[in-house]
């Protein structure tokens, strides 16, 4: 089994974050609903899953699977996590002045977190298969 975890902790926001990079992904999301008591949530096969924890905002989970990962599923699971973020702590997606200011400050941030991850640790990323006009 291969796998990377690495543990971010945000002063911003005041939560922690464990980002895991596994070829074992439902194992993982067994080992956080136990831990977590989420008895009757259901371990999915997925490319990425995103986890806040049921009774604590400090906490979050980003679980990625090695052999799906592409650049669709690395955003997509950081939207999930920007918008929980923001939401357990009453912050508007929009901002004060609806541009969406906090939601893309905090994906930016989170995306460098990811990035850096990857890079450091050579992980390969998968291209889509989306079909594009010319």
């Amino acid at each position: 089994m291969r796998t990377i975890t690495k543990t971010y902790c945000s002063n911003t926001y005041e939560y922690t974050l464990k980002i895991i990079f596994t070829d074992s992904l439902k194992k993982y999301l067994k080992k956080y609903f136990v831990k977590w008591g989420m008895f009757n949530e259901e371990a999915v096969d997925a490319a990425g899953v995103c986890l806040r924890h049921p009774s604590n905002i400090e906490e979050y989970v980003l679980i990625y699977n090695y052999n799906d990962l592409t650049d669709n599923c690395i955003q997509h699971e950081i939207q999930h996590l920007a918008c929980f973020i923001l939401e357990d702590r009453n912050i508007g997606l929009k901002g004060e002045n609806d541009d969406y200011e906090p939601l893309c400050w905090l994906n930016g941030e989170l995306s460098e977190i990811i990035r850096k991850i990857i890079i450091d640790n050579k992980i390969p990323i998968i291209a889509s298969n989306y079909t594009y006009k010319k």
